[in-house]
């Protein structure tokens, strides 16, 4: 099964070594907004261990002067091993104007198809701490600015995209803009929400981190099921509604 890496809203897979800071994951410029981009080509090889709803753990991430606390489940894939989690985070340092973010935490979990020796479908969760742009200098602090400035991202990254995949016909790879964005509260932190449609399927959740940072929570669903019945979806969909009301993010300094 073929895949694709595109600038979807969340993180891009660009990759960066810093030599003094732990934070060593970086995002491309011009790959931001993107949650995991999932391989399924290499997923649909062989079936591994999906969600344990039955074991949760509680991670800390520290995005100082915050700390980002939240569970997942046991379990995993075996085609998309989790990424090692970023335990601390110095904003100024480890998220500055050229390097504009970086991914703390990644994960991926698959429905095992069972007799038919392959994967229905994965989920994946990615967390990760963006800078905004040089050239937007509002402060993100207000969540009505941090939504202008996503939707002017987006814009400017998808819109090229859908252009050029329209104009080869490759239309199954054209991304849908989000057509509304949402606010959630949880445990007194308001989050912006926001999804993707088309050749994506995604769920997204930003917050301020500060007048030029944000946290970014996406979670990228991936059907192989190819027709064959199975609730898959709405079981992963389950998984990621949990994480999400688990999220909290303290002040800490």
């Amino acid at each position: 099964m073929e895949s694709t890496r595109i600038p979807v809203s969340g993180w891009g897979m660009a990759r960066h070594t810093r030599s003094r800071s732990p934070a060593s994951r970086c995002l491309g410029t011009s790959a931001l907004i993107t949650g995991m981009v999932v391989f399924m080509g290499a997923c649909a090889l062989g079936a591994g261990q999906g969600p344990d709803v039955s074991r949760w753990s509680v991670q800390k991430i520290r995005l100082s002067p915050f700390e980002l606390v939240f569970r997942v489940p046991g379990g995993g894939s075996t085609a998309a091993p989790p990424r090692p989690t970023i335990p601390w985070v110095d904003l100024e340092r480890d998220v500055r104007d050229t390097k504009r973010g970086v991914v703390v935490f990644g994960h991926t979990w698959e429905w095992d198809g069972g007799f038919l020796g392959r994967t229905f479908g994965l989920v994946s969760v990615d967390i990760g701490v963006i800078r905004n742009p040089p050239d937007y200098e509002k402060s993100i602090v207000s969540i009505e600015n941090l939504q202008e400035m996503i939707q002017r991202d987006l814009e400017t990254s998808l819109t090229p995209h859908n252009e050029r995949m329209r104009s080869t016909g490759q239309l199954r790879f054209v991304v849908t803009l989000p057509d509304r964005y949402d606010q959630l509260k949880l445990h007194q932190t308001t989050w912006l929400t926001y999804r993707f449609t088309g050749s994506k399927d995604q769920i997204i959740y930003v917050t301020p981190l500060g007048p030029s940072h944000y946290l970014n929570v996406g979670f990228s669903f991936a059907d192989n099921s190819r027709g064959h019945k199975t609730n898959w979806r709405e079981e992963a969909q389950a998984v990621a509604d949990q994480i999400v009301a688990s999220l909290e993010l303290r002040r800490v300094e």
